[in-house]
């Protein structure tokens, strides 16, 4: 720097004395004057044009300082044990640390930290903001930092950023018994379906807990207490059994809440869960009713009994009256109390008014019926399927339509070719000329160029009605390979349909909680069952959820014949979701909704997260500080005075007076010749 000041000094004379020597004669002052200005101007010029590679070296001997790290986010106000706050206990520790420095004439600075170096108490980045302390002390002869936090980190996507830190890191790592207790509900596992009035198990999977803990577990619908057990001596293995009776049909929306008999919890948002529950009948009962005792209701009685789930009821004419068990019965009594009643018409019922108009009351009210044979006149209105002008009988082979999809009732066979061979290779039966009814599913048809109804289904005011316009189909049993009795399993299947028939009732999701603090997974579990109740397995489910004018589409995941998905990084605000899936020829739908609140995922941990901690300190071969006899460890770190050289550039091209200055000495000096007559 003194070289190029020195050569700007020189050039500058030697225009001063240039124009001494070159000008036109006037006085020795005013030459000496003019040379001077002319000096100066070309010496300021000269300085602004080498002033951006001018600078000055200074070297400073600094001692090492060691970094206090100072966690002030939110979690560090909750309480670690009923005294304290981990925020109390850490400035404890940080005195006793302090005073440990001081002793041993260590120099250290605090920085406070939450989601970097600003001042966003409600999230913790603390690979940020180590990363931050790192970068403004680097000018600095920094030895090592000392972090105080609980660990708990809510952003883990920049672990790059503890590679970027060249020093180590100790961390304060609390003893794990002083935590205070925090009980959390991990998962609840349930069979679906399950089944009414008989106990079924709902297996709670818990954390957080220890060995001889008593537990108190709340069952509850619509936050109304179902039942309540207490349970302690609970082993290692983080789950409990409760057991539970459900009282109605359908789908329920449960919840299950934990605590501790004798601790206090500071956070009980993880205390309680939801999951789905479908109710179904344990034992149904079934009324068969037949005008004439035959083949082919006797093959469908004997199958109907292979199920245990089934109640049946055989109810045959004679000719003083219907009959079962050889006891004269009043078949009113039976319809009242049916889940589905099956009928079977090979001449005429011959029932009373009234027994017409209880069948007939039985399926506007909800029942279901299976309908096999001639239409009687008297119940016509509630079937599929009407008399035509011909009245004719005529043996047939039968063709099922593609409607069938819809129902799995219909799929007789292990495999798709398998029910193929079975429909394609059924003996011919007896088929009725019928017509079809206005709103009636036509399942299968005769394969004639009439292809009048022989399968057909359809709803009647809140009943289903599924008929079966043919006679002799025992052929269909006689037919069938011993081995694959798919005969009795189509009629099983038929009665489960009918029993649960709703297809609207049988796909449902729903979250595992109606409301979510900003930062959590929304999770979301979806149940499919057939018409057989039966989970129903590789099925495309997609998942909408909408937000003011945005829209998230993902596809659950198939696992244990449940479908799951979570979402996460969801802003707060009320979102509503509609889950869609296709079914034969129906597009399922459900919907529902859920509230991500402002409140952030920092107030619902709790404790300490040491394995954190302990990685952190392994990363930069810090120390773990665990009591006062470690504070000897950190005295191993290595502290030497370090020389930190400083270098200031000249920048007088950035000062505007300066520029003016030799602009004035320029215009002084032309002014001067232009009076002088030297220009």
């Amino acid at each position: 720097m003194i070289t190029i000041f020195l050569l700007a000094c020189i050039f500058s004379i030697l225009v001063f004395f240039y124009y001494k020597k070159t000008n036109p004669p006037i006085s020795n002052s005013m030459k000496w004057f003019l040379g001077m200005l002319r000096f100066l101007f070309f010496f300021i010029v000269l300085i602004l044009l080498i002033s951006p590679i001018l600078h000055i070296n200074k070297v400073t001997k600094k001692d090492s300082i060691t970094i206090f790290a100072i966690d002030d986010s939110k979690s560090m106000s909750q309480n670690l044990n009923r005294e304290k706050s981990k925020k109390v206990i850490m400035q404890e520790w940080i005195l006793k640390l302090s005073k440990f420095f001081e002793s041993n004439k260590i120099d250290f600075k605090t920085y406070q930290f939450s989601n970097g170096l600003e001042n966003d108490t409600n999230r913790t980045d603390i690979f940020l903001s180590l990363n931050q302390i790192s970068k403004k002390e680097k000018n600095s002869n920094s030895s090592d930092i000392i972090l105080f936090s609980d660990g708990l980190n809510h952003n883990n996507n920049n672990f790059s950023l503890l590679e970027e830190i060249n020093i180590p890191v100790s961390v304060l790592q609390l003893e794990e018994n002083i935590q205070s207790p925090d009980l959390s509900i991990e998962d609840v596992i349930t069979n679906n379906p399950v089944y009414l009035n008989s106990k079924t198990e709902i297996k709670i999977l818990l954390e957080n807990f220890k060995k001889n803990q008593k537990i108190i577990v709340n069952l509850l619908e619509k936050d109304k207490l179902i039942s309540q057990k207490k349970f302690s001596n609970i082993d290692n293995k983080n789950e409990i059994i409760l057991d539970y009776k459900p009282q109605e049909i359908g789908f329920k929306k449960l919840q299950i809440s934990v605590e501790f008999e004798d601790l206090v919890e500071d956070n009980l948002k993880n205390n309680r869960r939801e999951f789905l529950l479908n109710v179904a009948k344990n034992r149904a009962n079934i009324v068969i009713l037949t005008s004439n005792l035959n083949w082919d209701i006797s093959f469908v009685h004997r199958a109907l009994l292979k199920n245990k789930k089934f109640k049946l009821h055989l109810l045959e004419k004679r000719k003083d009256g219907y009959y079962s068990n050889n006891k004269i019965v009043d078949i009113s009594d039976f319809i009242l109390q049916t889940d589905l009643l099956i009928l079977h018409n090979k001449n005429n019922f011959n029932l009373s008014n009234g027994e017409y108009n209880n069948i007939k009351k039985f399926v506007m009210r909800g029942g279901n019926v299976i309908y096999f044979g001639k239409i009687d006149n008297k119940i016509s209105d509630i079937l599929p399927l009407e008399k035509s002008k011909y009245p004719d009988e005529i043996i047939a082979d039968i063709s099922f339509t593609n409607l069938t999809k819809d129902y799995q009732s219909f799929a007789f066979g292990k495999t798709d070719d398998a029910t193929q061979k079975i429909c394609e290779n059924l003996p011919p039966i007896t088929a009725y000329f019928y017509d079809k009814k206005k709103g009636a599913e036509i399942l299968a048809i005769a394969n004639l160029q009439t292809k009048n109804p022989i399968i057909a289904f359809s709803k009647h005011f809140n009943g289903n009605v599924l008929m079966f316009a043919v006679d002799g189909f025992y052929r269909w049993k006689m037919w069938e390979n011993s081995q694959n009795e798919w005969f009795d399993k189509f009629f099983n299947s038929i009665a489960n349909w009918l029993i649960n028939t709703d297809i609207k009732k049988r796909f449902f999701c729903t979250t595992d909680k109606l409301q979510y603090m900003r930062g959590e997974a929304v999770e979301f579990s979806a149940l499919l069952f057939d018409e057989k109740m039966n989970s129903i397995p590789k099925q495309n489910i997609l998942l909408k959820i909408s937000y003011q004018d945005s829209l998230i589409e993902k596809y659950f995941i198939e696992k244990d014949d449940k479908y799951k998905i979570a979402v996460s990084g969801l802003r707060e605000g009320k979102y509503n979701f509609q889950v869609e899936t296709i079914l034969g020829n129906h597009t399922l739908i459900s919907k529902g909704e859920f509230l991500i609140e402002s409140m952030p995922l920092e107030d619902s941990s709790t404790g300490i997260n040491s394995s954190f901690l302990k990685f952190i300190s392994s990363q930069t071969d810090g120390k773990i500080i665990r009591s006062e006899k470690d504070f000897e460890q950190l005295l191993e770190i290595k502290r030497k005075p370090k020389e930190i050289k400083r270098t200031k550039e000249i920048e007088l091209w950035r000062k505007w007076y300066v520029p003016v200055v030799a602009i004035l000495l320029l215009s002084l000096e032309l002014f001067i010749r232009r009076r002088k007559g030297l220009l």
